[in-house]
């Protein structure tokens, strides 16, 4: 793999994400016009919401891994954490949303297709860095790492080992749920319906792909879990209450009022 472009010595992984950034808000641009919210005020939103995850992915990071606050310049060369990142968002979309006054929720379905789009090209990088790697795998389509500057062969993952390509998997996902979103949002009963499935369905797949991974990420209950399955399975159980309270509320507002008595 290639941690760094040849000839440019640029980082993979950083070019990739940004990328990703472009072209979800280009999406995001788009998807708002057709929905008749302002382009500008999604763009706003998005580039906030960026530099929020990103404050959000590296403080996460330092939850998880305590040991980076004594070489906090490390900080600077890592993704961090996505669900970190997440959660930054997700409250400046909170705070600024209101203030432009625009539906927090609505926003959410907007931008629930962009940020899949954005996931999976950096999850490209993910892989093209050999960070976020797998356990051992004996399927054709296992992949190895002999790159000494990949994170997999830095962490003691000998050269050549073939693993999952748990970025890869993601990757997949992640477009088609970008796809499935897509598709809901044409048929959106009412705001947040695509935001809390995008939530839902992709805490379930993390939650599941993260059994096949291998590299350090923080454990909980004596290593039963890691962090990013206890906040998936939070994000599942969030997203699915969520949708029934909305379509019981859709379905109640779509009543025809009782007759006077």
């Amino acid at each position: 793999m290639y941690p760094r472009l040849p000839f440019l010595h640029f980082p993979t992984y950083g070019l990739m994400v940004a990328l990703g950034f472009m072209l979800g808000l280009l999406l995001a641009e788009r998807l708002a016009r057709r929905s008749g919210i302002p382009a500008r005020t999604i763009s706003d939103l998005g580039v906030g919401a960026c530099l929020a995850g990103l404050v959000g992915a590296k403080v996460a990071l330092l939850i998880v891994e305590p040991h980076l606050v004594k070489r906090p310049w490390q900080l600077l060369f890592q993704g961090g954490v996505f669900y970190g990142g997440l959660l930054g968002a997700i409250l400046y979309v909170l705070w600024r949303s209101r203030r432009v006054g625009l539906d927090p929720q609505a926003a959410g379905d907007i931008f629930a297709a962009p940020l899949s789009v954005g996931h999976a090209l950096g999850r490209i990088g993910c892989f093209m860095a050999g960070c976020c790697y797998g356990r051992t795998c004996d399927l054709p389509w296992a992949v190895s790492f002999t790159n000494p500057k990949s994170v997999a062969v830095q962490n003691g993952v000998p050269p050549g080992t073939p693993l999952h390509p748990t970025q890869l998997y993601e990757v997949v996902a992640n477009l088609v749920l970008a796809g499935l979103v897509l598709v809901l949002l044409r048929h959106r009963r009412w705001p947040g319906q695509i935001w809390w499935t995008y939530l839902a369905v992709y805490g379930g797949f993390r939650t599941a792909v993260e059994t096949l991974r291998g590299d350090p990420r923080g454990t909980w209950l004596g290593g039963a879990l890691s962090t990013s399955q206890v906040v998936g399975l939070a994000a599942v159980v969030v997203g699915i209450t969520m949708l029934v309270i909305g379509g019981v509320r859709a379905r109640r507002d779509k009543a025809p009022a009782a007759p006077p008595p």
